[in-house]
């Protein structure tokens, strides 16, 4: 063997580029590359099936359909689960059901490790946890582990649940991401497991991404203290406002938190949590859960967000309504009014809670507001009727004009009043974007797919295509103009194509001039 690949390191380097199967025979046929080679094909596992497989199929049995262990494990058994065992960093998940699963609970049920067997494992990820699977995990939980993620699915809070969800904050006392989920409680039960939890939350001090379901008092008292804590996301129950009530919060809660995301069952309930604290988060995602609110309630919202966020820092905002219903709820400027006073504003998404009825004076007035804009999702839906207020190309021309910076563009235009617009020089009109890579027109009214196209090609010179990916889903899938419509924006898109073959033969055809000059 070259003395190059004596190196251990040098080793360790080919090891993470070679595939599992590779490293798998490098492990059984060269003794140098043996340990580095193992070290890989183990470090990062999807379940822990390859564990199960190490063991003697003669160690477990079927009673009544159960898998049981028949005998104890030797110390051979514990030797050679813990060669392999104690090289993996990260389960990305567990499958509940199937061989494997069933033959370590077994054996995590009626067994202990004389040695602990993940000295490793520093992730634990997408993990349901259920009372009978609490000794399996009881295994793999322990100092080495830095993130963690577990999801509850309970009817009922057990002392085995509880006991084990407590006892987190003393087996895992270097937390950095934590996430923390429970399905399915009465609030009876919801206020036991919460207080639960919040046990081991208070024992993290050096969290750094932490989501969770509930929380009490004193869980909002540890967190609102940590300086390490960036990244928060909270699913807010109706009592949720009255727990941050009660806990006692310093002057600036959240001291160095960037990125915020909050889900509740109303508006009504985001606007009472948020108007218990005073905020800075960089970026700010709101998620209304099954609910319907009106322009009203939407209003009361962003006034509160405009009361309680800092307006220098707050650089991206996200009203997001999880059932995705495009246009189902309509509301105008002024609804969201409050929302304009966040100047430095970059990245704005709400197309998803709400359609935005916009006239090219109201999107003139948005592109004021928001002048660093870069991506911009305002509709991707909206019921064309007569009296719909839906800006044209001249709202359009302001928005680009005045937000210099957008990447990316959601929104619904008339595209069919161009006739004021000169095709032969569309960007004359002192507009032009050639940082725009993706735009997204929904159900825009289209009638002249080559005469948009030029106008479109002409003030957006990088753009490739329209994104017409939301054709595909709701509502615009079981759009009654979908089979009519879809062809036309086809059509667009191959002038795009064919215009920006011709932009980018005359660039080169441009640059060439010079060098004949030069050589004549």
């Amino acid at each position: 063997m070259h003395d190059v690949l004596c190196i251990t390191e040098l080793l360790d380097v080919i090891c993470q580029f070679a595939t599992r199967s590779t490293l798998a025979k490098l492990a059984r046929t060269c003794r140098a590359f043996e340990e580095p080679a193992l070290d890989a094909l183990w470090k990062d596992l999807e379940t822990l099936a390859p564990l199960s497989n190490c063991l003697p199929p003669a160690l477990w049995g079927e009673l009544d359909g159960v898998t049981i262990l028949r005998r104890p494990l030797s110390s051979d058994h514990w030797r050679l689960l813990r060669k392999y065992s104690s090289r993996i960093c990260t389960v990305q998940k567990n499958i509940f059901f199937g061989r494997y699963f069933r033959q370590l609970l077994a054996v995590a049920s009626h067994s202990t490790p004389p040695a602990p067997l993940f000295p490793k494992l520093k992730a634990v990820l997408l993990n349901r946890i259920t009372d009978e699977t609490i000794p399996l995990f009881r295994w793999m939980i322990g100092p080495s582990i830095t993130k963690l993620e577990l999801s509850l699915s309970i009817i009922k809070a057990t002392p085995a649940t509880l006991s084990f969800m407590s006892s987190l904050g003393m087996l895992c006392p270097n937390m950095r991401s934590v996430l923390l989920e429970v399905d399915h409680l009465e609030k009876s039960q919801a206020e036991v497991m919460a207080a639960s939890m919040s046990q081991a939350i208070c024992q993290w001090y050096h969290l750094q991404n932490a989501s969770f379901s509930s929380l009490d008092a004193f869980a909002y008292e540890h967190l609102s203290q940590l300086k390490s804590l960036t990244t928060l996301k909270l699913f807010l129950s109706r009592d949720a406002p009255t727990q941050l009530g009660e806990a006692e919060l310093c002057p600036t809660p959240f001291p160095s938190l960037t990125n915020l995301t909050i889900g509740a069952v109303s508006i009504e309930v985001m606007s009472a949590w948020l108007s218990c604290l005073h905020l800075a988060p960089t970026n700010l995602t709101c998620n209304i859960h099954d609910v319907p609110f009106t322009p009203t309630t939407l209003y009361e919202l962003c006034s509160t967000i405009q009361k309680h966020c800092c307006p220098h820092s707050l650089r991206s905002i996200d009203l997001d309504d999880l059932r995705s219903r495009y246009g189902e709820t309509v509301v105008l400027l002024d609804d969201i009014q409050p929302l304009l006073e966040f100047r430095h504003l970059r990245s704005v998404t709400l197309h998803e809670l709400c359609t935005i009825a916009l006239d090219d004076h109201a999107l003139e007035e948005l592109a004021t507001a928001w002048p660093q804009l870069e991506v911009l999702h305002l509709n991707r839906y909206a019921k064309l009727e007569p009296a719909a207020s839906i800006p044209t190309f001249r709202g359009l021309f302001h928005l680009v004009r005045l937000c210099p910076n957008l990447r990316e563009l959601s929104i619904v235009i008339d595209l069919t009043k161009t006739e004021w617009i000169d095709i032969r020089r569309p960007s004359d009109e002192g507009v032009c974007n050639s940082a725009l890579s993706t735009l997204i027109l929904g159900n825009s009214p289209l009638d002249d797919p080559k005469r948009v196209a030029f106008i479109l090609g002409a003030v957006f010179p990088c753009l490739a295509g329209i994104n017409l990916d939301d054709w595909d889903y709701l509502p615009l899938y079981l759009s009654p103009e979908r089979d009519t419509s879809l062809p036309l924006w086809c059509q667009l898109n191959d002038y795009l194509a064919d215009f920006g073959i011709v932009r980018e033969q005359e660039i080169r055809r441009m640059q060439a001039a010079p060098e004949k000059v030069i050589e004549s």
